[in-house]
């Protein structure tokens, strides 16, 4: 008879600022269920990020995320499991005794009695890990009989195996064992896809950066495992004597995606990996899967910039909205003693094809060191600030964070400088409080440089640019802010080449304006090249009088716009064509504002621009009057 096991996965209670990415902790669970369903059991995943309660919420002091406990043993607790394996992340906090972690296993000891109960981390790397002591962890927590530690796929089914209620045991998967050639696709099938995708709803929705975006199913991925370099600020090789790199065949990476997508519905791929492209050759073949496969996709930890091609590029730009690079410091100094191992002539290099490519970018900064000064700290952000500036890069700015496991630990314990150090509150050091606090760099003086910086980025914000197309217009209004420009187009090869700097600097929105933009002979393919750009609102200010033919209205309406203002500066004929000084044009702005209410799709939003004159005012103008009228179809 099979042995019976559940995968509990479960839900979080973080801090309002938290990095990596808690809402795909799925992805070790489903993966660990893949291979314990390989070796023969009877597998369940309680997942509490795949129930119809799974919640994002954010208050001002913590984050909940997931269903509640309550409920995934509610669900699960009639399956008479031998064995619960809680997948206890990075995010549980292993490393210090705390409430939530401690109710999780009193409800998973609770609503299984009988079970033995592994604590295993399911780490899948292209995150932090923490490191904690295992014996340490089960005297914490003396529900806990086995611990199973790092990437545990290829530890995972002995120890469940092996298991003995109150065994002790402590297993330790070296991360040459886990091969990802050699491991099944994770058990997606085990949870429910639908409330796994309206959860990640939810929670772009909550706490993503781009809200507004349509959401697209995703799914987590990780096809190479572990890291090569030895960065001192980073636990991405935990355990490891000696750092191992692994990496899937682009065959079996095919196989996998061609699942993930026709199988389990995915449009969108996140790739968790610590360096997805140090492989050129291989990343192109990804890129080209994921591209014929008509996927979207994410590398959130970022690309090595010495490792990105202009092929790369070409294909990126059409399946990924950002791209990121870690240059981590701009000071080479500092770079050396990270050891990064990696020169900013390269990262420069990398910055100006994408912008050459108009692929938007972010660049990651890390600084407060323990071995950093003010004016290097101060190196870095300013060169921040210059990326932005000469090729739109947003740069991505934290704390440096002694991360336990890391060698910067290490070795700030050994010169005794975690005085200020709060391993509870991790996640807050990398954004709000500084680690370390000494006498040649204070904390607060810090706090303050990274204050001063964060303002002087949010001052730099660019949100918005108008172009006018042309100065040429069908109206001569007697306001007109053109004056005595040059009647002419502007150069489609020219606004292009603006479109694109400005995304690149931040732009999201543009407006289109002129004169009379609809008059400009490219306005069609500019539209549609600002939509193509990544701009979320393209508005254009038109007269809509080339919109009272109908198939004129549909077209302009269906170009990628996502707003039209329409100028009308009269509620009689008499009055508009006096400011527009143009006989018949009040009677064709009219229609083409009928045209666009009656055409329009539900995405576009459509207003009324009227400039009030002494004019108006001898004439009785009223912005009622002049609803009236348009409701009545200009009569």
């Amino acid at each position: 008879m099979k042995k019976k096991l559940i995968m509990l996965n479960p839900p979080l209670r973080l801090g309002s600022a938290h990095i990596d990415y808690p809402q795909y902790l799925t992805l070790g669970a489903v993966s660990n269920a893949a291979v314990l369903r390989e070796a023969g059991m009877d597998v369940s995943v309680a997942d509490a990020f795949s129930m119809k309660t799974s919640a994002a919420v954010k208050e001002k002091n913590f984050a909940s995320i997931g269903a509640p406990m309550s409920d995934l043993t509610e669900m699960f607790g009639a399956f008479d499991a031998e064995t619960v394996v809680v997948a206890v992340s990075p995010f549980l906090s292993p490393h210090v005794a705390n409430k939530h972690c401690a109710d999780v296993l009193e409800a998973a000891r609770a609503a299984w009695p009988d079970a033995g109960l592994i604590a295993a981390d399911c780490y899948f790397s292209g995150m932090h890990y923490i490191e904690y002591d295992g014996k340490e962890l089960m005297l914490s927590y003396p529900e806990i009989d086995s611990v199973v530690k790092y990437e545990t796929e290829a530890t995972i089914a002995k120890a469940a195996n092996q298991l003995r209620r109150g065994s002790g045991d402590v297993f330790e998967c070296g991360a040459s064992e886990v091969i990802p050639d050699n491991l099944p696709i994770p058990a997606w099938d085990l949870i429910s896809l639908e409330h796994y995708y309206f959860f990640q709803e939810r929670y772009e929705r909550t706490f993503g950066s781009s809200a507004e975006e349509p959401y697209l199913r995703s799914l987590p991925m990780a096809t190479t495992r572990g890291c090569p370099f030895g960065c001192v600020f980073c636990a991405s090789n935990p355990g490891q004597k000696k750092r191992v790199f692994r990496s899937a065949s682009p065959e079996n990476v095919q196989k996998a995606l061609e699942i993930y997508a026709n199988r389990f519905g995915a449009q969108k791929i996140v790739f968790l990996e610590s360096a997805p492209n140090l492989d050129k050759e291989r990343f192109q073949k990804v890129l080209e899967i994921v591209e014929s496969l008509n996927l979207k996709c994410d590398f959130p930890n970022g690309l090595r910039a010495d490792s990105i091609t202009r092929e790369h590029l070409k294909i990126l730009k059409k399946i990924t909205g950002r791209v990121k690079i870690s240059e981590e410091s701009g000071c080479e100094k500092t770079l050396k003693k990270i050891g990064k191992r990696l020169s900013l002539k390269d990262s420069e290099k990398a910055l100006e094809m994408m912008a050459e490519e108009g692929v938007a970018s972010e660049v990651h900064y890390v600084i407060g060191f323990p071995f950093e000064t003010p004016e290097e700290a101060n190196i870095t952000l300013e060169r921040a600030m210059k990326v932005k500036e000469r090729h739109g890069a947003a740069p991505l700015a934290h704390f440096a964070t002694p991360v336990p496991g890391s060698e910067m630990h290490a070795r700030a314990q050994e010169l005794g400088l975690l005085s200020v150090f709060k391993p509870d509150l991790l996640y807050s050091h990398f954004m709000s409080e500084p680690a370390f606090d000494r006498a040649e760099f204070p904390a607060e003086q810090l706090k303050e440089m990274m204050f001063c910086f964060r303002k002087r980025l949010a001052d730099s914000e660019l949100d918005k640019v108008i172009v006018n197309l042309t100065y040429e217009c069908s109206n001569d209004c007697v306001f007109c802010a053109v004056g005595d420009r040059k009647r002419e187009h502007g150069s489609p090869a020219r606004i292009l080449k603006y479109l694109k700097e400005y995304r690149r600097r931040g732009a999201r929105s543009v407006d289109f304006d002129g004169g009379e933009p609809t008059m400009h002979p490219a306005f069609m393919a500019l539209v549609a090249a600002a939509k193509e750009l990544g701009y979320e609102n393209i508005n254009v200010t038109t007269n809509a009088r080339k919109l009272s033919d109908r198939g004129a209205a549909s077209r302009f309406l269906l170009s990628g716009l996502t707003s039209s203002l329409v100028s009308i500066h009269g509620h009689t004929a008499e009055l508009h064509e006096r400011h527009t000084r143009r006989q018949g044009s009040f009677g064709e702005t009219v229609a083409g504002i009928k045209h666009i209410v009656e055409l329009k799709p539900k995405r576009v939003e459509f207003s009324i621009n009227t400039t009030i004159t002494g004019l108006s005012r001898k004439r009785k103008f009223s912005l009622r009057s002049c609803g009236r009228v348009l409701r009545g179809g200009g009569k």
